[in-house]
């Protein structure tokens, strides 16, 4: 429990606040939330609990460019992509967004949610998530996404969560699954209400 504690308070001190998300990089915060989305023989190291607030806190750390390398050389690609297939409400999404922002050269850049600069140069320059982007591909980062984009390869409880987010928003959807009841989960669903497939679109984009 003081791991899933430490996890989602990182993820909230965190949130739009990149003072925070510096301080837990130069604090050495970053290894050990890679190390609780990490899996072994197909499950999580620490709790799914933990493994959620910290995909969650990673996201959020990633937000600051300085913190991305630091991010992928700890080793935190390949279980991002692992997460995308979990069955726990809330792991996909989470686990996309933080590949989204890890895919990013740039802080922001106005409405493209920091793929690219505004401007571009005239002479092209190296671009600094290109080496991330390459580790996701390699990864099977992007076949997963290009799947979870299809609404019956979403895992079971997931998928409930995008069918009732595309009944609020009338879209048609599958409505089978069935959805976990967690008070965490819950923290998550007010944390981050994007629906599965379009955080999966949205991840696509920075991916490209």
């Amino acid at each position: 429990h003081s791991q899933e504690l430490a996890a989602v308070v990182i993820a909230r001190l965190a949130r739009s606040s990149n003072e925070v998300s510096s301080a837990v990089a130069e604090s050495g915060g970053i290894l050990p939330l890679v190390r609780l989305v990490r899996e072994e023989n197909g499950k999580p190291i620490a709790s799914v609990t933990a493994q959620l607030q910290s995909a969650a806190a990673i996201a959020e750390v990633s937000s600051v460019p300085a913190n991305r390398d630091l991010v992928a050389d700890a080793g935190g690609i390949k279980p991002l992509v692992n997460c995308l297939s979990s069955s726990t409400p809330g792991i996909p999404e989470t686990a996309a967004l933080a590949l989204a922002r890890l895919a990013r050269d740039h802080f922001e850049s106005g409405d493209d949610g920091g793929a690219e600069p505004d401007v571009l140069p005239e002479v092209p320059e190296v671009q600094p998530g290109a080496h991330r982007r390459l580790a996701i591909l390699n990864c099977g980062g992007v076949s997963r996404l290009v799947q979870m984009l299809a609404v019956p390869t979403v895992p079971g409880a997931a998928k409930k969560m995008w069918s009732m987010v595309a009944n609020v928003m009338g879209i048609s959807a599958s409505k089978s699954g069935s959805q976990q009841e967690d008070s965490v989960t819950e923290n998550m669903l007010e944390y981050r209400s994007i629906g599965v497939q379009e955080q999966v679109a949205a991840t696509l984009c920075d991916l490209t």
